[in-house]
This record gives structure tokens, sequence and C-alpha cells, in this order.
């Protein structure tokens, strides 16, 4: 028979913490991306993107 919930052990606080030896030690990373991209000297990609939310470009423009 499987544990339940109700019948399973209760842990203890100092079993379930987390010391910083236990988490693994990685680098952070150089660069992130947040949002959308901005590629283009004058950020081209992000004013065509905005403009086909608004309705302003369809998709084949957008394409190309």
């Amino acid at each position: 028979m499987s544990a339940t919930p109700e019948s399973a052990p209760i842990a203890s606080p100092a079993e379930i913490a987390v010391t910083e030896s236990q988490v693994p030690s990685t680098p952070l990373p150089g660069a992130t991306i947040l949002g959308y991209p901005r590629i283009g000297r004058d950020r081209e990609l992000k004013r065509a993107v905005e403009s086909f939310w608004k309705g302003n470009l369809n998709a084949d423009e957008l394409r190309h």
C-alpha cells in the first residue's frame, strides 16, 4: 500500500532545508533575452513587429 498524504511522515525543517553547499553552482549567463528582439541599427525589427500588431503591416510585408 502506498503512502497517502494522511499517512506520509512529515519531514522536519532540518530534513528539507537546502544549504548553499547543496545547491549546484552554475555560472550566470553572459546575456539574456527579455521581451521581443530589437534587432537592427534603428530597431527595424521592433518597429516592424509593432506595426504588424497595430494592423498597419500585413504578414507578407512583415516577412520581407
